[in-house]
């Protein structure tokens, strides 16, 4: 970390007993940051004790809302530009950013959407997903930049009012390690946030932001019809900027195909592509209804226009999906194949899933049930345990673990007979 004649980038981190994650996140971005400001609410863990012995410059004050804390750090940081992270959060191809800063062109951006991978385990399924959203997280210090809402605070709308243009920051990532947490802490955040939330539209009940905020909470608790309700709400709302109305279409969309509406869904998403023309939620969530359906063909079709990339415009982007990484579309693309009988399409599309990311667990029980069609059960019992070593409670899988050892033991006993 620099000297403060030489600081560029400043990097700040709100804590609250984080011992289990802060090291990993200040490790993160100590090779960047010129400087590491922790504001902390008086942990009782040894969150202070890993952050000042890591070199942070290290402050307390007691809890007032999210924002309030943010823009305490904003006045202390003394960089050209600010980063902000969670504590369970770590920077990935972190020189990556720096470089991206240091070699801006012109003074029009103020701000850049970041990529944040969520990593959580599916309460149902039991598998670790990982969804890219966007946030903008790194932006510069300047007086009229700061962060406003209580709980899902956001920095977006004040950079823009200060004459700023929104970037996207490419390559450069976050990671959120929702599955180290565990799921009471989790449902009582949501609990919490939700409080906040309801709290907040208690004096403003139009914000889109919230309403939408509101709605994922209420889904996540279970409250679907209540959750249905505010969506509905959201997309009716003509104040309410089209990204995010584009949004809740496709959440609400997801909602009608897990309770077996298919019609309702379809014409949410075609209500979200009127909204928003070029975005992969649509065409992800349209395609997972074919799927489900049995639509093999259709679905395939629907994964092919799925958006490899992040999107080039902050206008355009879908905040809680920005795209479909190409692993991950190429496996969806392969279970068409599977399901269509195409064994040997299916089985180079998830060989090129694996050849991307060789960590894809996804493709790892494509290829296993490839190799269960062709009863080569020996390659199939190392695809499936290759799966269950990134995603040890996946469902799916360890179903196909099964049925795997109990035909090659079938066979095995037919060979001795």
């Amino acid at each position: 970390m620099s000297s403060s004649s030489r600081i560029f980038l400043s990097v700040c981190i709100l804590t609250k007993n984080e011992a289990q994650f802060i090291g990993d996140c200040i490790n993160s971005v100590k090779r960047v940051a010129d400087e590491i400001l922790v504001l902390d609410s008086y942990s009782t863990d040894d969150t202070v004790a890993i952050a000042t012995a890591a070199g942070c410059r290290v402050t307390q004050q007691p809890w007032v809302d999210f924002s309030f804390a943010r823009n305490t750090l904003i006045a202390q940081a003394r960089g050209k530009w600010i980063l902000f992270l969670d504590a369970d959060e770590t920077l990935h191809n972190a020189a990556l950013l720096k470089f991206r800063l240091r070699y801006l062109t012109g003074k029009k951006t103020g701000g850049f959407l970041m990529e944040r991978t969520e990593i959580f385990r599916h309460k149902d399924s039991g598998k670790i997903e990982s969804v890219p959203i966007g946030l903008v997280r790194l932006f510069r210090n300047h007086a009229q930049v700061r962060f406003e809402y209580t709980v899902h605070e956001t920095v977006d709308a004040s950079i823009l009012k200060a004459g700023f243009e929104i970037g996207i920051l490419k390559r450069a990532r976050l990671h959120h390690r929702i599955f180290l947490s565990e799921r009471a802490y989790i449902d009582a955040k949501q609990k919490k946030y939700l409080e906040m939330i309801e709290s907040y539209l208690a004096g403003d009940g139009d914000d889109g932001w919230m309403l939408l905020h509101k709605a994922k909470t209420q889904w996540y608790f279970e409250r679907t019809g209540e959750a249905l309700a505010t969506y509905l709400r959201v997309t009716l709302s003509g104040w309410i900027p089209t990204n995010i109305r584009a949004t809740a279409c496709c959440h609400a969309a997801s909602l009608y195909v897990h309770h077996g509406k298919p019609d309702e869904a379809l014409l949410f998403l075609k209500q979200s592509f009127a909204f928003v023309k070029d975005q992969s939620l649509a065409w992800l969530v349209k395609g997972d209804l074919h799927f489900a359906a049995g639509h093999y063909s259709d679905a395939l079709a629907c994964y092919h226009r799925l958006l490899p990339t992040l999107p080039s415009k902050y206008q355009t982007c879908i905040f809680s999906y920005l795209y479909t990484p190409a692993p991950v579309k190429l496996f969806k693309m392969g279970c068409c194949h599977l399901a269509l009988g195409n064994i040997g399409k299916a089985y180079l599309l998830f060989k090129a899933g694996l050849r991307m990311q060789k960590r894809s667990a996804e493709n790892w029980l494509g290829l296993a049930h490839c190799y269960h069609e062709r009863k080569d059960y020996p390659q199939a019992l190392h695809a499936v345990m290759e799966c269950l070593a990134l995603n040890p409670e996946w469902n799916q899988a360890l179903t196909l673990k099964k049925r795997i050892v109990s035909r090659a033991s079938a066979v095995s006993r037919s060979i001795a007979v």
